[in-house]
């Protein structure tokens, strides 16, 4: 990934192009939103299915890796943007 960004010794930030550094701030806002959805999605399908009695499925567990690996993602973003 190309870096539009510039970290000053002062300890703040400039882009070199506003417009392309805006384009990828909402690019990013676009993917975390998204990635919120999908987990609030996938708990969602994971409480229908424990409802069901249906926690040893392969539907269920394959739910539960992908809940993790979300999670995992959205814990990685937050360590850098607080």
């Amino acid at each position: 990934m190309e870096r539009l960004t510039q970290k000053q010794t002062d300890g703040s930030w400039t882009a070199g192009s506003d417009a392309a550094a805006l384009e990828r701030l909402a690019q990013y806002e676009s993917m975390h939103e998204a990635l919120e959805t999908e987990y609030v999605k996938i708990c969602a399908d994971m409480e229908r299915l424990r409802s069901a009695g249906r926690t040893k499925s392969a539907t269920y567990r394959q739910l539960l890796g992908s809940k993790l690996t979300v999670r995992d993602l959205l814990d990685r973003i937050e360590l850098y943007v607080k």
